[in-house]
């Protein structure tokens, strides 16, 4: 999106109140990594933005587009000396380094080591635990790491948040997406491996109001407003162990994914050939992308009765006024593709740190690091798809009809 086109859009500011001005290094130049580079560039708070990748010539196609404030550079995230050499005349790292469940931690621990600031899209749950254990670090090194800031998560904590305040008390809390809307045939092979990762082996997800080990892709009903009784399976993600930090009185958080039956039984199939040694992680995501790049499904094409649920969702129950009731959020309007739904939020992130909106030092969750309502008001101005909205409609909240015991 350009400037003009920002500029034009119904929700769009101007900001008065940019405090900072950033040198930005940002990791990774791939498909979430472009986005967020466009979108950064933009903003007057960034002065210089340094794109390192392994591969020089993606780094540097990548910041050919981003115009003269972009410069290049060749660096493996591996090499921690590089890494932290690198980091030192930069304000502020956005880590598109995927994917989190290897490169996560150390990326992290190089920032703090050097003071400075760290955003990611981190959604794999191992290393969120290990990332939140570096607070007390992050904190005497003066920084602010946010980590999980994409669509999945990152807005799906931030939807979540929104809609628990609308529960007297909630017990029941999901977070979601469609897995057919998710996965673009651009999108990286880090992106594809971090999936085969968190539907295979064991996850933790909150049950019984605490966190407990299970098996990914089991089935779960639910009662969805305006699509009525569906089966989501589960996934290991962030969601399902940092929510139930702000709300403790919370028994049951998971992430859930809804899908064709085709597709879930396809990935059912991968998912007992890796359980069962037959084959890697890695092996697994080699099939999952050619076969996205051979057969991709257009959105278009999506049956109507998968459509129905949302892209992104979050779903609770609890108590309103003394009776049980369930509600359910999602968007009216997204970011392109799966690139720009995760890579523009971490740029929204970065703007409310220069601007002085998020002040807190240490490791944060994207629940823990903003406020909702500035967060997605912010983010709508680049949601322009199927069509710009106002920021008052940019968030649907629904209530289901659907007796609770």
């Amino acid at each position: 999106m350009s400037s003009n086109d920002l500029a034009a859009h119904p929700n769009f500011v101007p900001s008065t109140n940019q405090r900072n001005i950033m040198n930005v290094m940002l990791l990774g130049a791939g498909s979430m990594g472009q986005w967020a580079a466009q979108t950064v560039v933009q903003f007057d708070s960034v002065s210089r933005l340094t794109i390192a990748d392994r591969n020089l010539r993606v780094a540097q196609a990548l910041a050919d587009t981003c115009g003269p404030k972009a410069e290049a550079i060749s660096l493996d995230v591996t090499d921690q000396s590089a890494l932290q050499q690198a980091l030192r005349p930069h304000d502020v790292v956005l880590n598109c380094v995927g994917p989190y469940y290897r490169f996560g931690v150390p990326t992290l621990k190089a920032a703090i080591q050097t003071g400075c600031h760290y955003l990611d899209l981190c959604d794999d749950w191992e290393p969120t635990l290990d990332m939140l254990s570096l607070s007390a670090s992050a904190n005497e090194a003066g920084i602010t790491a946010v980590i999980g800031l994409g669509a999945s998560p990152g807005v799906s904590n931030l939807l979540a948040m929104k809609l628990a305040a609308s529960f007297d008390q909630i017990d029941r809390l999901y977070t979601g997406w469609r897995v057919e809307s998710s996965f673009d045939t651009g999108d990286s092979r880090a992106a594809i491996e971090h999936w085969v990762h968190q539907f295979t082996g064991q996850i933790d997800v909150h049950q019984n109001g605490k966190r407990q080990t299970a098996r990914p892709l089991e089935p779960v009903s639910l009662h969805y407003p305006g699509a009525g009784e569906r089966t989501f399976y589960t996934l290991g993600h962030p969601e399902a162990v940092t929510l139930p930090l702000l709300l403790p009185g919370l028994r049951e958080c998971k992430n859930l994914m809804h899908m064709q039956e085709a597709t879930y039984l396809g990935i059912a199939q991968l998912a007992a050939a890796v359980n069962q040694g037959q084959l890697t992680v890695a092996e697994a995501a080699d099939q999952i992308a050619q076969e996205q790049q051979t057969n991709p499904t257009p959105e278009d094409i999506i049956p109507g009765d998968v459509a129905e649920v949302p892209s992104l969702f979050a779903w609770g129950e609890g108590w309103i006024g003394g009776q049980r009731k369930q509600l359910a959020i999602s968007l009216t309007a997204f970011a392109p593709g799966m690139g720009g739904m995760t890579g523009i939020p971490l740029a929204v992130g970065l703007s409310l740190l220069a601007e002085g909106q998020l002040t807190k030092r240490g490791v944060l969750t994207p629940e823990a690091a903003f406020d909702p309502d500035a967060f997605l008001r912010v983010f709508s101005q680049y949601c322009t798809y199927p069509a710009p909205v106002a920021a008052n409609q940019f968030v649907h909240l629904t209530s289901s009809s659907h007796e609770t015991a």
